[in-house]
């Protein structure tokens, strides 16, 4: 139908390998007792955030993670300049949420 919307693009993923999957894994705060978990299962990478669930990770660039479940979600790790990573912003549709890596 000429009002139908064109297909996404193709989902284009970039391998992250063990040392990548452990140095983005952790514990993030959204607020005072809300906090989103990153973490590996099965050499896979997962997010759980309080309210909203938990999915697989896909990266499409090295700090750049979307869904498959949900389309338009993004997820993109914040670093210092020592590679250190100090946060996470995840982006659903108009809503934001960033947390910041708990110690």
């Amino acid at each position: 139908l000429a009002s139908n919307l064109p297909a996404p693009p193709e989902l284009v993923e970039v391998p992250i390998d063990a040392p990548a999957r452990r140095r983005l894994s952790g514990e993030y705060v959204i607020a005072p007792g809300a906090v989103a978990r990153v973490f590996e299962y099965n050499d896979r990478l997962f997010m759980s955030i309080p309210g909203q669930g938990e999915a697989e990770l896909f990266a499409t660039a090295p700090s750049i993670f979307t869904l498959k479940v949900e389309r338009g979600v993004t997820v993109v790790f914040q670093s210092g300049g020592d590679g250190v990573v100090t946060g996470v912003e995840v982006t659903i549709g108009r809503q934001k949420i960033v947390a910041v890596r708990k110690s």
